[in-house]
């Protein structure tokens, strides 16, 4: 199949270099002219530069000819106009839907929960509350609208991998709240694994979410992990609630995925913070 990875940063260059080992014909973008021809050929494949936030279809046209489009393009900075965000991600859909593109693969997040407590599963109904979560979760409804069953929504916890783990933001920081709240994170690895499944078992019209299994507390977990990388510690106040923690056993039964990194602290414990390498298919 040819598919469009839209967005080949952190995540979607080893999903690219992923897919093109298992001998799909990747298209991937950049947003700068310099490094999609750089990253190209890196990938000995076509990247092509695109800006969802200023569209240039004429030199995206490779992308509008894939047979599925995996869009992977985060708002950016916390303070970006997500408003914006939202309405051009949406045109975006539009458009591909538009050229034909059959089948759409959106990455969202699981701030679409918002501040919701407990177990939440894929039946949960969202509930967000910041600007991001909103925008995510007004660009997930259009999805649907537009692709119907042949769409589908991967929401994603905390993100971890390569030289990416939040303990390197946290170290040393005081006064946090949410100290009892569990952890919800997922690695990299995982979710190329993931990504992968969908396509290859063609699981279209569905809304999956990855989480690794284990949901230690933040202050336990980060203050472990901040021990373990060499950095100080940080300090959290007790929580008012007991938070969410997101189950994934519906979405990993489905697509018959075993988490490499089903507990945050494999993450580090066993050495692999760095390794990138995608779960066997």
């Amino acid at each position: 199949m040819k598919v469009g990875i839209c967005g080949c940063g952190w995540l979607g260059q080893p999903l690219a270099s992923h897919l093109l080992g298992a001998g799909h014909h990747v298209v991937g973008t950049k947003r700068q002219p310099a490094s999609a021809q750089a990253l190209s050929e890196t990938l000995a494949t076509t990247v092509v530069p695109f800006d969802v936030m200023a569209p240039d279809y004429q030199s995206a046209a490779a992308l509008l000819e894939a047979d599925i489009v995996v869009i992977n393009i985060a708002a950016g900075r916390r303070h970006a106009d997500f408003d914006a965000y939202r309405d051009a991600m949406c045109a975006f859909i539009d458009r591909l839907a538009q050229a034909g593109v059959a089948h759409v693969l959106f990455i969202s997040t699981t701030s679409v929960y918002g501040a919701l407590q407990g177990q939440v599963t894929e039946q949960t109904a969202t509930a967000a509350t910041t600007a991001s979560g909103k925008a995510h979760e007004h660009i997930e409804a259009h999805l649907r609208e537009t692709y119907g069953e042949k769409g589908t929504v991967m929401r994603l916890a905390g993100l971890i991998g390569g030289e990416r783990h939040p303990s390197t933001m946290l170290a040393g920081r005081q006064g946090l709240s949410g100290g009892n709240e569990p952890v919800n994170l997922i690695h990299r690895s995982d979710v190329i694994a993931a990504i992968s499944a969908i396509i290859h078992q063609r699981q279209w019209g569905h809304t999956f979410h990855l989480c690794a299994e284990l949901h230690p507390s933040k202050s336990v977990y980060y203050g472990w992990a901040a021990r373990e990388m060499g950095l100080q510690p940080p300090e959290y106040q007790p929580s008012t609630g007991d938070g969410k923690w997101i189950d994934a056993s519906q979405t990993l039964a489905q697509l018959g995925l075993n988490l490499r990194y089903a507990s945050p602290y494999q993450m580090i414990a066993d050495g692999q913070v760095t390794s990138d390498d995608p779960a066997p298919k």
